[in-house]
């Protein structure tokens, strides 16, 4: 075993107490994304890189779900009216021509 082996101390993580945080924060605000949290976080006072709010809030895997699309009905659609007569329907194509 070499000597830095044996000496090596691991350092405490500095991001515990933020993690804690930004999970509680995620966990009240399901709506928020990333850039709300940092947000929240920085008008708490704490002084924290956005990178680093991402990160962590990545490392947690909380993604806001996406909302699905509401579908909007499509109403009756009524055929297309059918001339009787010659010269009865104009297109604006037509008539731009002239």
């Amino acid at each position: 075993m070499s000597a830095s082996a044996l000496r090596y101390c691991p350092r405490e993580d500095r991001n515990g107490e933020l993690r804690e945080r930004i999970c509680a924060l995620a966990h009240r605000h399901r709506r928020d994304g990333v850039g709300m949290i940092y947000l929240k976080l920085r008008q708490e006072g704490r002084l924290v890189n956005d990178k680093r709010v991402e990160r962590l809030y990545c490392q947690q895997q909380l993604q806001v779900r996406r909302r699905k699309r509401k579908k909007v009905p499509v109403g009756e659609r009524a055929p297309l009216l059918r001339p009787t007569k010659a010269n009865q329907v104009w297109s604006m194509f037509d008539q731009c021509q002239q």
